[in-house]
């Protein structure tokens, strides 16, 4: 019940900063957890504005914590600046989104070279691609490959220890779409080819190939075969767009807008 987590918390909140004031070593954990808490259910409840405003308030308990131990309170503290680059990303404030996408990928840079485990390898490979979306979004393609192929080398080694981790073939997949659909937007065709054909090994049955192929046809100008591509994602997948769901099908959106009834 968010809203009776938002009528227990808000009233702590003006205390919470005082005290803070008075005795940050001690107070700035506390504010921190609560204003990030805060950021989740305004989130939760789409108030993406009081959420961005949540976390951006956030960032100064956490930076303080960081200082005096950034081996705790790294994961904290990148994890807040990724998602304040995906909030800014949600509204469309790309410069900024940008900005904090960097700073939470120096952070997870940093925690890889310490430790280069799994986990941190993992992370890394996430900021690299949300990056890498972010720079397909502004038609940035040339950093948009750099970010997706580093990603790409890390997000290979995490699936061949976990295969059957179902957001980390998620994550493949939709790393390989970047590459393949950013090469096509630059004109090269056998680049694109390339990363299609590793899709296409990775999942032959997942409907999303068929997705990511369809909007390559359309990159090319092939309406057609792009058309078949949905119809082929719907015969693998018939609720495929309620799969999906919170994200969409450029495939499906454009095929629309081009007054296909699908």
């Amino acid at each position: 019940d968010y809203d009776n987590a938002l009528n227990t918390l808000l009233p702590v909140m003006d205390q919470l900063r005082y005290l803070t004031t008075r005795n940050p070593d001690h107070n700035n954990q506390y504010l921190y957890y609560a204003l990030n808490t805060l950021g989740n259910i305004y989130f939760y409840q789409n108030d993406i504005e009081q959420c961005k405003e949540s976390f951006r308030q956030a960032l100064m308990p956490i930076s303080s914590m960081y200082a005096k131990d950034s081996v705790v309170y790294s994961d904290e503290y990148a994890m807040l600046l990724n998602n304040l680059g995906y909030i800014n990303y949600s509204t469309k404030d790309y410069d900024q989104s940008y900005e904090y996408y960097k700073q939470s990928l120096e952070l997870r840079r940093i925690d890889y070279k310490r430790l280069p485990s799994a986990h941190y390898k993992y992370e890394l490979a996430r900021i690299l691609l949300n990056l890498s979306l972010l720079c397909e979004k502004t038609q940035s393609y040339s950093q948009c490959i750099e970010y997706a192929l580093e990603a790409l080398g890390y997000i290979r080694d995490i699936y061949a220890l976990y295969p059957d981790i179902y957001d980390i073939k998620r994550n493949y997949l939709w790393t390989l779409r970047v590459v393949a659909v950013s090469y096509q937007n630059i004109g090269d065709d056998k680049m694109s080819q390339q990363y299609m054909d590793e899709l296409y090994k990775l999942d032959s049955k997942d409907p999303y190939v068929y997705d990511v192929q369809g909007e390559i046809y359309l990159i090319k100008g092939d309406t057609n075969k792009a058309h078949k591509m949905w119809d082929k994602v719907l015969d693998l997948e018939p609720n495929y767009l309620d799969k999906i769901a919170p994200e969409s099908s450029v495939l499906h959106d454009k095929l629309q807008a081009l007054g296909y009834q699908l």
